[in-house]
């Protein structure tokens, strides 16, 4: 998480790309665009500490990222 947590300080612009998991058939996928913020405590570092599959993970933090734009690749 150092190097998410400085690159996220340094510029929180982001970009995720999404495809479905049948994309070799039917090939439809997203590009997710938006901000990120980093969190080491609160309700968002809270919610992330009950989800089930983290349990007994160390927890370092939460990365929130708010999604400003969806454009669809093909």
């Amino acid at each position: 998480m150092f190097e998410t947590t400085k690159n996220i300080r340094r510029n929180p612009n982001v970009a995720l790309s999404v495809w479905n998991t049948g994309w070799k058939k039917n090939c439809v996928g997203y590009e997710l665009r938006g901000t990120a913020k980093y969190f080491k405590k609160g309700k968002y570092y809270e919610a992330v500490k009950r989800i089930p599959e983290n349990k007994g993970e160390p927890l370092k933090g939460a990365v929130v990222a708010t999604i400003k734009k969806i454009k669809r690749l093909s």
